[in-house]
């Protein structure tokens, strides 16, 4: 009696103590996330310009949070959605990365999933056209400075007299000016036809079914043994 007493006294406080924690639910979707790296040829791989530890700590940022919270309204702010996010991978040769939300209800947890995937996208997004904006101008202005360099050449060559040191010189000049101008123009070019794909989500959150905490069952089972082997103490 003195076991079976204890191990119900343990059960009945551990059930009264887990049916007074608020329920939270717990929603997540997994986003398959690609490279937005400009790639000229010859550079390395895409895909191994993703680094997906990186890639978590930017889903838990200020700006993808604050984003978030807009979308989600109801009072959100960037620190609520920060505490209630969570990111990770199963190992990093993948590309694949895993955003969890948690909520006080099945709803807001679905939702909340859902908002920081799309607002961590948004984000990969304009940081890649950005990106390329900025290689765009780059190149416009190396083109630019190129071409005042190669007119320069062309206009000594041309004045110069045929077959002469100076005008050999500046013909070479010219042309090597002209090469790199050609350079430039190709990277642009590459720069221009690729287009902007952060990523996508494969799998979108799905509603909780229950709550994610607390577990009833498995704090029954824990405090069934605890009683249990406090009562054989006794």
């Amino acid at each position: 009696w003195i076991v079976l007493g204890l191990a119900a006294i343990t059960l009945v406080t551990a059930l009264a103590l887990s049916f007074s924690k608020p329920a939270t639910f717990v929603s997540s979707t997994k986003i398959l996330v690609r490279s937005t790296a400009l790639n000229p040829p010859g550079s390395a791989s895409l895909a191994n310009t993703i680094d997906l530890a990186t890639e978590a700590e930017i889903v838990r940022s200020q700006p993808v949070a604050a984003a978030a919270a807009k979308a989600l309204g109801n009072g959100a702010t960037a620190g609520t959605v920060l505490d209630a996010t969570s990111a990770g991978y199963a190992a990093t040769s993948t590309q694949v990365m895993v955003v969890s939300f948690r909520a006080d209800d099945a709803a807001t947890a679905q939702k909340g999933a859902q908002a920081v995937a799309k607002a961590y996208l948004d984000n990969r997004s304009a940081q890649a056209v950005a990106a390329a904006d900025a290689a765009v101008q780059q190149a416009n202005a190396q083109i630019a400075s190129l071409q005042k360099l190669a007119d320069a050449a062309a206009k000594t060559a041309a004045n110069a007299a045929t077959g002469s040191p100076t005008q050999i010189e500046a013909a070479n000049q010219a042309a090597q000016f002209n090469g790199q101008i050609s350079i430039w123009q190709s990277n642009l070019s590459i720069i221009n036809l690729q287009a902007v794909n952060p990523g996508e989500i494969l799998v979108p959150a799905g509603l909780p079914s229950g709550p994610a905490s607390p577990n009833h069952k498995k704090d029954a089972s824990r405090a069934i043994l605890l009683g249990l082997l406090l009562g054989v103490a006794a």
